[in-house]
Protein backbone atom coordinates (compact mmCIF):
# COMPACT_ATOMS: atom_id res chain seq x y z
CA UNK A 1 0.00 0.00 0.00
CA UNK A 2 2.63 2.40 0.88
CA UNK A 3 4.73 2.25 -2.45
CA UNK A 4 0.94 2.97 -4.39
CA UNK A 5 1.14 5.91 -2.24
CA UNK A 6 4.57 7.65 -2.88
CA UNK A 7 3.72 6.97 -6.17
CA UNK A 8 0.30 8.80 -6.43
CA UNK A 9 1.74 11.79 -4.49
CA UNK A 10 5.30 11.78 -6.65
CA UNK A 11 2.96 11.89 -9.54
CA UNK A 12 0.81 14.36 -8.43
CA UNK A 13 3.55 16.56 -7.35
CA UNK A 14 5.14 15.63 -10.57
CA UNK A 15 2.40 16.66 -13.14
CA UNK A 16 1.68 20.54 -12.26
CA UNK A 17 5.59 21.48 -12.75
CA UNK A 18 5.47 19.24 -16.14
CA UNK A 19 2.65 21.17 -17.35
CA UNK A 20 3.86 24.41 -16.73
CA UNK A 21 7.18 23.74 -18.07
CA UNK A 22 5.51 22.90 -21.29
CA UNK A 23 3.30 25.94 -21.29
CA UNK A 24 5.51 28.30 -20.82
CA UNK A 25 8.59 26.40 -23.14
CA UNK A 26 9.02 29.00 -25.62
CA UNK A 27 11.46 27.88 -28.65
CA UNK A 28 12.18 31.20 -29.87
CA UNK A 29 14.61 32.02 -26.92
CA UNK A 30 16.60 29.32 -28.13
CA UNK A 31 19.67 30.98 -30.21
CA UNK A 32 19.71 29.10 -33.15
CA UNK A 33 15.81 29.05 -33.57
CA UNK A 34 14.44 31.34 -36.96
CA UNK A 35 12.36 33.79 -35.64
CA UNK A 36 9.28 35.10 -37.59
CA UNK A 37 7.84 36.57 -39.02
CA UNK A 38 9.91 36.02 -42.61
CA UNK A 39 9.65 37.80 -45.76
CA UNK A 40 8.15 36.25 -48.35
CA UNK A 41 9.97 36.58 -52.03
CA UNK A 42 9.00 34.76 -55.31
CA UNK A 43 6.48 31.61 -54.73
CA UNK A 44 7.96 29.59 -52.87
CA UNK A 45 10.82 31.45 -51.06
CA UNK A 46 11.35 33.30 -47.56
CA UNK A 47 14.08 35.16 -46.35
CA UNK A 48 14.93 35.36 -42.66
CA UNK A 49 18.26 37.68 -41.30
CA UNK A 50 19.25 34.96 -38.62
CA UNK A 51 22.85 36.04 -37.45
CA UNK A 52 25.24 33.68 -36.42
CA UNK A 53 29.15 35.01 -35.41
CA UNK A 54 31.32 33.99 -37.47
CA UNK A 55 29.35 32.68 -40.31
CA UNK A 56 30.52 33.07 -43.81
CA UNK A 57 27.37 33.05 -46.30
CA UNK A 58 27.94 32.00 -50.07
CA UNK A 59 29.42 34.55 -52.64
CA UNK A 60 29.36 35.09 -56.77
CA UNK A 61 32.73 34.00 -56.99
CA UNK A 62 32.31 30.98 -54.45
CA UNK A 63 28.87 29.05 -54.12
CA UNK A 64 29.97 26.43 -51.66
CA UNK A 65 31.18 29.17 -48.76
CA UNK A 66 28.55 28.72 -46.50
CA UNK A 67 28.98 26.15 -43.62
CA UNK A 68 25.09 26.54 -42.51
CA UNK A 69 23.08 23.54 -42.04
CA UNK A 70 18.91 24.39 -42.05
CA UNK A 71 16.41 21.85 -40.31
CA UNK A 72 12.40 21.82 -40.31
CA UNK A 73 11.26 20.17 -36.84
CA UNK A 74 14.48 18.22 -36.73
CA UNK A 75 14.77 16.92 -40.19
CA UNK A 76 17.92 18.42 -42.26
CA UNK A 77 16.07 20.91 -45.58
CA UNK A 78 18.55 20.93 -48.45
CA UNK A 79 19.79 20.90 -51.04
CA UNK A 80 21.87 24.05 -49.65
CA UNK A 81 23.51 26.18 -52.00
CA UNK A 82 20.82 26.69 -54.61
CA UNK A 83 20.19 29.45 -56.39
CA UNK A 84 17.87 32.02 -55.28
CA UNK A 85 15.83 31.93 -58.23
CA UNK A 86 15.46 28.27 -57.89
CA UNK A 87 14.52 28.36 -54.10
CA UNK A 88 11.92 30.71 -55.38
CA UNK A 89 10.35 28.45 -58.48
CA UNK A 90 10.57 25.15 -56.62
CA UNK A 91 10.90 25.16 -53.33
CA UNK A 92 10.91 21.78 -51.61
CA UNK A 93 13.28 22.53 -49.03
CA UNK A 94 16.17 24.49 -50.61
CA UNK A 95 17.74 27.06 -49.26
CA UNK A 96 20.80 29.43 -49.56
CA UNK A 97 22.66 31.14 -47.47
CA UNK A 98 23.83 34.46 -48.92
CA UNK A 99 26.60 36.79 -48.45
CA UNK A 100 25.50 40.65 -50.10
CA UNK A 101 27.86 43.29 -49.74
CA UNK A 102 29.40 43.96 -46.65
CA UNK A 103 26.31 43.50 -44.09
CA UNK A 104 25.59 40.00 -42.61
CA UNK A 105 24.57 37.37 -44.76
CA UNK A 106 20.73 36.31 -45.46
CA UNK A 107 19.20 33.03 -45.63
CA UNK A 108 16.62 32.40 -48.72
CA UNK A 109 15.08 28.91 -47.73
CA UNK A 110 11.43 27.37 -48.36
CA UNK A 111 9.38 24.62 -46.35
CA UNK A 112 9.81 21.27 -47.49
CA UNK A 113 6.13 21.23 -48.61
CA UNK A 114 6.08 24.71 -49.89
CA UNK A 115 3.82 25.77 -47.36
CA UNK A 116 4.55 29.42 -45.27
CA UNK A 117 6.96 29.16 -42.86
CA UNK A 118 5.29 31.94 -40.54
CA UNK A 119 1.85 30.10 -40.55
CA UNK A 120 3.11 26.58 -40.50
CA UNK A 121 4.10 26.04 -37.09
CA UNK A 122 7.34 24.05 -37.49
CA UNK A 123 10.22 25.37 -36.08
CA UNK A 124 13.22 26.27 -38.27
CA UNK A 125 17.17 25.75 -36.50
CA UNK A 126 19.87 26.84 -37.93
CA UNK A 127 23.62 25.29 -37.14
CA UNK A 128 26.88 26.52 -38.67
CA UNK A 129 29.87 24.24 -38.24
CA UNK A 130 32.41 26.14 -39.65
CA UNK A 131 31.43 29.50 -37.88
CA UNK A 132 34.39 30.87 -36.35
CA UNK A 133 33.79 31.82 -32.61
CA UNK A 134 34.40 35.93 -32.87
CA UNK A 135 35.51 35.44 -29.16
CA UNK A 136 37.66 32.31 -28.87
CA UNK A 137 40.70 34.45 -28.50
CA UNK A 138 38.90 36.29 -25.31
CA UNK A 139 38.26 32.66 -24.15
CA UNK A 140 41.81 31.33 -23.93
CA UNK A 141 43.38 33.84 -22.27
CA UNK A 142 45.01 33.10 -19.00
CA UNK A 143 43.05 34.74 -15.91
Amino acid sequence: MRPIIVAIAATAAYLPIAWYLDATYNPSLDADVLHRPFTKIGLNAHISHHKIAGAKGDVPNDRRRATLALTEKGMALGPAHTLRAEVAAMGGGRYIFLQAGEGPPSLVFSASDNSDPNTNGRVYRVTDPGARDPYEAQRRRPP
